[in-house]
């Protein structure tokens, strides 16, 4: 999973980058181990603007809703990326 991570990183970010540069301040807080790094979520780019100021250092594991997760080819994307899916409303 970390190489298909590496190649779904060095597709996407470039994009975004030159559409929306953003800089990351703070990033030499996160610990060296493992970490929940939680987003406000106001735009549906929220979750690519977070991987990409952790960094490709550190692969980041993004929760999705289930229903997401069910759509063939992106469903399929995302589990390959590390994505897992959530059922909303259920513990």
């Amino acid at each position: 999973m970390r190489a298909f991570y590496a190649v779904i990183w060095s597709v996407i970010w470039p994009f975004f980058n030159l559409v929306h540069p953003v800089r990351c301040a703070g990033r030499e807080n996160l610990p060296a181990g493992a970490a929940v790094v939680c987003g406000n979520h106001t735009a549906m780019s929220d979750p690519f603007f977070l991987v990409f100021a952790v960094g490709l250092k550190n692969q980041m594991r993004v929760m999705a809703k289930a229903e997401l997760m069910r759509v063939p080819v992106i469903g399929w994307l995302l589990k390959m990326a590390g994505v897992f899916g959530v059922d909303r409303g259920k513990a």
